[in-house]
């Protein structure tokens, strides 16, 4: 690494020497500072420092307020200065915002004699011998080094890092900060007037903050400009302590009073705030507080036991046992859950003893955490530059090592990560922002402003974002191409509303001051709202049709209950440490869990009413999942050293399936080996992926011009390489032409309108429309498909304000889709909508002519309607294994991941007729003993997959001892929601015109002579009975649901439900759905899941929602 620059270097070159300081207090934030680890955030880090509700100190009974420092004047950018304090009632002494109060700029030095006294802005006095002039001092316990320059001038660095410059001593002997230079080549001055009152921080360009201040030296108001109008205005009582804080518009910021000179009321964004003091013999302490929304605490105290006890209005206790250091030995929160600290010589925090299992911390001579363990076998070891906290080397468990080679202000040049990804940094020599940012050679490019603020980010595909900014640097605007415009702004209240899209895209979500959403509505108007309880946790869910899902938890909280809105009710039960050990939904089954020590679910009973199935899991010594047992079906997962999921096995009376992964050096999937051989992928610089090997052989390609702007999809078998379609699109992402077998297909999208029209024509040998293609399709102000038009004739849709569809009128006639309270579809008729009805559960016993019989685990057993009947056979894992309709019998096996692996028809014996290839959740082939179909999809954005087919290629061969034929191409026309509409021969001819109605009922000729095309996107529909694979389970049709529930569905949602508008909207995953809601949109491309998401190798969460 390169000579430090500016002062830092300076200090680098002085002698030093070296003093413990383990008898000094830590500064009160010392568990937020980047040097004190990661692992210390998993935990109750501010109990453990000794913090209580509302920032009462209980080991002195003080007040400590704004420890994540209240910030006034935040910074007009990344290389702007903000303004923030802090308030603890033991500083008697006036700084610039009064007594209490401190800020950044109170920091003084006094020489007394030998030794040299460091006041620093939590009012904290630092003693250390006198540095002599070219020598420092390095006290280890505070991580700073205080300096005398060869000039006599006194410096203070800290490991931000950041280096303070003091003025000589004034006639009282305080030396006073002159100067802010920070290791990133900043430097900020400080002009004082002729009391030493600080006027302004400013740095060379003029950018920083201006200062009023009254007769008595106090700040009155804080400006981004000599000139400009004030940021934050501060008044003073008769006392002359800080009594109000407001805005430049006169916004109340915060509002303060006082008891006997101590802060007792306080009334912020956050809310309201009282204290109450009373005497004590070691002085005033903090005896009682009410919190915002109305929560009391009391403060108990056992001076003689060293033990403090904070009780709540509701009956919630904390209890502290501190040593006779001061320092807190345990701690046991309001659930039970109990923390045992330990400390080492220097009195750092070395151990705790929690629920989950030990913490340790290990530091270096600068007080630094160095090496840290947590439960699971995590380790963390950090190798600092000098005395900052900055990285030079960071190594995690599995070997993962991260490595930065960094420039003369210690900023990253090049970074180097697990699996040998590089990434390389460029910055403006002006302004010191970032410029350029180039992994593995691909490079990203960045403009910002004087304060640092980003305006473009310009991809490698040269797509442009931009990005607008208030004067007080608040994102104002954001937009880029495929992403909607987002407007940003706050009202007069706080809460920041957030405009996304235009027409009938655009959408309004509000958020509380806290950061948490508390409306969402789209462009009519139909809006949702969240509701929050005193503690901050969700309450109450109000839709768009007025209904609510209610969440109570208890006093104690250790129960949890939701209540969806048409009275299904689910519960859970918590532990000490709030996990779950038993919960029941909605449908009356029960699940209970058995937890080791460190919260890891070591067996589960599932309980339907006389049923129980137990499962049994066990783990490695990362604390990942390693086997699962149940009822004779065992599964072993393996995790490579990165932690990812490397290989799957299951083993059960059907045999035994074995899945293993491969991962580039980004921990993207590259391969995936099973039964049928190894699919193999490419994925280019940009992450886009470019290509496919299957394990026939087959090759399919996806090849971009440099702007990103077409897509050109083929494939390649036995050295020929043949070109399929070409897909057009505009600076958006959105596709504008597709040409495929000779058609080229126009496509317009008007986003203001609403509208969206598809035109196509031969373009072999001239230029032929050909009508029967066009299509077209109108939404309405909230985005929703209203009415479509192509071969087949118009359809029109009519929704609920939810979202959810409850009239479509097309092919079939007018359909009315009825929807009970708890999200399922009751009814599918063309008389009308069903008389509404209560959900006690999600098991409705029918769904339009259609009679539903359940097992008691929810699973259907049979359906029966006027043209159809059917009956279901399920294996101990909820996996369908047998489905019989009219007659037909078809048999299902999986793979080891769960998905749908084989089928076959009963009078094939036990010869398996149909197998599948897939990547992740997406099929990619289908086989049967004469026919194989491969699928290519449309390309998506990196990180995301498509589900929407462009084209199928057909191999037949006479017998299963022949050869494949060379392929056949298909290309498919499909709508909004992916459902297939138009097959057209390799030569551009129309093969088939038909389509699906609106919840999965096949329409159109008969398919003869060809595979039929596959259903909504995501789904494989059976030729044989009328079910679709879709995920990881199977969906009907017929009743509009899934034949089996997703017990992991979220609170209120059912888990049988599929989509709420299927003629806009697919589910490739198969995971429950809620309700769509105004900002919801499930599409046909979303982001890629990681194998250990979608193959069973998580453990059952023991977390509440």
């Amino acid at each position: 690494m390169t000579a430090v620059a500016g002062v830092a270097g300076v200090l680098l070159g002085l002698t030093g020497r070296l003093i413990e300081g383990d008898d000094l207090p830590r500064a009160p934030d010392w568990w937020r500072r980047r040097e004190s680890g990661v692992f210390l955030r998993k935990l109750p880090a501010s109990a453990l420092a000794g913090l209580g509700p509302g920032g009462v100190d209980v080991r002195s009974g003080q007040l400590l307020c704004n420890v994540a420092r209240r910030r006034d004047v935040v910074p007009a950018g990344p290389l702007g200065l903000g303004f923030d304090r802090i308030y603890d009632s033991r500083i008697k002494d006036a700084g610039c915002l009064g007594p209490g109060w401190r800020t950044r700029w109170d920091v003084t030095l006094r020489v007394q004699g030998e030794s040299l006294v460091y006041r620093d802005e939590w009012g904290r006095a630092l003693t250390v011998p006198r540095p002599e002039p070219g020598t420092q001092v390095i006290l280890a316990a505070a991580s700073l080094n205080l300096a005398c320059l060869e000039d006599g001038h006194y410096v203070i660095a800290d490991a931000g890092p950041a280096c303070m410059r003091f003025l000589p001593a004034d006639e009282a002997g305080t030396w006073r900060l002159d100067a802010l230079e920070f290791l990133d080549g900043r430097l900020f001055t400080i002009a004082r007037d002729p009391r030493g009152g600080i006027r302004s921080v400013s740095n060379e360009r003029g950018a920083g903050l201006w200062f009023d201040l009254d007769d008595a030296g106090r700040i009155r108001a804080v400006a981004r400009g000599p000139q400009s109008e004030p940021s934050a205005v501060y008044a003073y009582g008769t006392d002359g302590r800080l009594a109000r804080v407001e805005s430049s518009r006169g916004k109340p910021i915060g509002r303060y009073g006082y008891q006997d000179g101590l802060l007792a009321d306080i009334a912020e964004a956050a809310g309201e705030r009282s204290i109450r003091w009373l005497g004590s013999t070691a002085g005033p302490q903090v005896a009682g507080l009410r919190l915002p929304g109305g929560r009391m605490w009391l403060v108990r105290r056992e001076p003689q036991a060293r033990r403090v006890r904070m009780q709540a209005s509701d009956g919630a206790e904390l209890h502290w046992h501190v040593d006779a250091q001061g320092r807190v030995v345990a701690y046991r929160d309001a659930q039970g859950a109990v923390y045992k600290a330990h400390y080492d010589k220097g009195s750092q925090l070395a151990r705790v003893d929690a629920p989950d299992g030990a913490f340790e911390f290990e530091y270096d001579g600068f007080g630094r955490v160095v090496r840290e363990t947590a439960p699971h076998g995590r380790v963390r070891r950090v190798g600092y530059a000098f005395s900052t906290s900055i990285p030079l080397m960071l190594s995690r468990e599995g070997a993962r090592n991260w490595f930065w080679l960094r420039d003369p202000h210690l900023r990253p040049q090049q970074r180097r990560a697990p699996g040998g990804v590089i990434t390389d940094y460029e910055y403006d020599p002006e302004t010191g922002a970032r410029r350029v940012v180039r992994q593995n050679g691909v490079a990203t490019r960045h403009a910002h402003d004087d304060a640092g603020r980003l305006l473009v980010r310009e991809g490698a595909d040269g797509a442009q974002f931009r990005y607008a900014w208030t004067d007080d640097g608040q994102l104002r605007a954001r937009g880029g191409p495929g992403h909607p415009l987002e407007v940003r702004e706050r009202d007069d209240v706080g809460n920041l509303k957030v405009r996304v899209g235009d027409g009938t895209r655009a959408r309004l979500a509000v958020y509380d001051a806290g950061g948490r959403l508390v409306s969402l509505a789209n462009a009519a108007g139909h809006t949702r709202h969240w509701r929050y309880d005193a503690q901050g946790a969700l309450a109450q869910l109000t839709d768009e049709e007025g209904a609510t899902t209610r969440h109570a938890r208890d006093a104690t909280g250790h129960g949890l209950e939701v209540q969806g809105p048409g009275g299904g009710t689910q519960r859970w039960i918590m532990d000490v440490v709030r996990r779950a050990w038993a919960r029941r939904d909605a449908d009356g089954v029960t699940i209970e869990r058995r937890l080791d020590v460190s919260g890891r679910v070591t067996h589960q009973a599932d309980i339907a009413g006389a049923m129980r199935a137990d499962t049994e899991f066990g783990y490695d010594a990362q604390g990942r999942l390693a086997r699962r047992e149940r009822a004779g079906l065992r599964w072993a997962f393996e995790h490579d050293d990165h932690g990812r999921l490397a290989e799957v096995r299951a083993e059960g009376d059907g045999g035994t399936s074995r899945l293993v992964f491969a991962y580039d050096a980004h921990g993207r999937v590259v391969g995936e080996t099973g039964e049928r051989g190894t699919l193999q992928r490419h994925i280019d610089d940009q992450g886009h992926v470019a290509a496919y090997r299957l394990p026939c052989g087959l090759a399919l390609y996806a090849a971009r011009d440099p702007g990103q702007r077409a897509v050109q999809l083929s494939y390649a078998l036995e050295g020929e390489t043949v070109t399929l379609a070409t897909l057009i699109y505009d600076g958006a992402g959105r596709e504008t032409m597709r040409i495929a077998g000779g058609v080229q297909r126009d496509i317009v999208i008007d986003e203001t309108a609403g509208t969206r029209s598809e035109t196509s024509a031969r373009v072999a040998g001239g230029f032929t429309r050909i009508d029967g293609l066009d299509r077209s399709e109108r939404r309405d102000a909230a985005g929703r498909l209203v009415e479509e038009s192509d071969a087949l004739g118009r359809r029109l849709y009519d929704y609920d304000r939810r979202g959810q569809l409850v009239r479509s009128l097309g092919e079939a006639g007018m359909v009315y889709t009825t929807w009970d309270a708890g999200g399922n579809v009751i009814a599918l008729d063309s008389a009308g909508w069903a008389p509404p009805s209560p959900a006690p559960d999600h098991r409705p016993a029918r769904v339009g002519r259609h009679a539903l019989a359940y097992d008691p685990w929810g699973r259907v057993l049979r359906r029966d309607g006027p043209l159809s009947r059917a009956s279901f056979e399920w294996d101990a894992a909820g996996r369908l294994i047998q489905a019989r309709e009219n007659g037909v019998a078809v048999a299902y096996a999986y793979d080891a991941a769960g998905r749908l692996a084989a089928r076959r028809l009963a009078q094939a014996g036990d010869a398996w007729t149909h197998r599948f290839v897939w990547d992740g959740l997406r099929l990619m082939q289908e086989r049967t003993p004469l026919l194989r179909v491969t699928y290519l999809y449309a390309p998506a954005r990196p990180g995301c997959l498509s589900y929407a087919p462009v084209a199928r290629l057909i191999q037949r061969r006479p017998h299963k001892a022949a050869g494949w034929a060379a392929p056949q191409a298909q290309y498919l026309y499909v709508d909004a929601a992916g459902r297939v509409r138009a097959v057209l021969d390799g030569d551009g001819g129309v093969a088939w015109l038909g389509g699906i109605r609106a919840w999965g009922e096949r329409i159109g000729p008969p398919v003869v002579d060809t595979p039929a095309p596959p259903g909504f996107a995501g789904h494989w529909m059976d030729p044989d009975v009328s079910i679709c694979w879709n995920g990881r389970r199977f969906y009907d049709p017929l009743t509009a649901r899934y034949l089996s529930p997703d017990r992991d569905a979220p609170p209120g949602v059912s888990p049988y439900r599929y989509v709420g508008a299927p003629a806009m909207q697919a589910n490739p995953t198969g995971l429950a759905v809620g309700t769509p809601g105004v900002g919801a949109r499930a599409g046909i491309t979303i982001p890629e899941r990681a194998p250990v998401l979608w193959a069973g190798a998580l453990p059952p969460a023991a977390r509440v929602p």
